[in-house]
């Protein structure tokens, strides 16, 4: 799925589709309970571009706003964003076996849960104020990446 036109689209009821889930331009807001948008896919955020999770649970195979999505999977540009309201949880489970960069900015006052077994480097001030899990993997912050406002769980 990709949205690629500015404006809010919402998503009120459960995505079957599978694949890659692309938000290029606009916002895309998920109201259709937890995992509004079925696993197994990636998130891919553009810049400027904003993935608002609501009060929801949201599982992803992996994030990505670097350009590395894999080949043919849309334009990925830097600093996207990832909101959420209190109660919800972005979980990312990194399955793959490569490592990856997330350029955007993670805010709100949603949860994070970080699973798996590569590594997720992570390079702004992630501003979200949810408690962080990491049940797997690593977690780097490189360059400005910092956790300022989160709480341990």
């Amino acid at each position: 799925m990709n949205k690629g036109e500015n404006g809010n689209l919402t998503f009120a009821a459960p995505q079957f589709y599978t694949g890659q889930t692309i938000v290029e331009a606009g916002t895309l807001t998920l109201a259709g309970g937890n995992n509004t948008i079925r696993y197994g896919g990636y998130l891919t955020v553009g810049t400027n571009a904003t993935l608002n999770i609501g009060g929801t649970t949201a599982l992803f195979t992996d994030v990505l706003v670097d350009n590395q999505a894999p080949t043919g999977l849309g334009t990925v540009g830097n600093n996207g964003f990832i909101t959420g309201a209190a109660g919800s949880s972005l979980v990312v489970r990194n399955d793959g076996a490569t490592s990856r960069n997330f350029t955007g900015t993670i805010q709100g006052a949603l949860g994070l849960l970080r699973s798996g077994s590569t590594t997720w480097t992570l390079t702004q001030n992630e501003t979200y104020t949810g408690p962080t899990v990491i049940e797997g993997g690593t977690v780097v912050l490189q360059n400005s990446g910092a956790f300022s406002a989160t709480s341990a769980p």
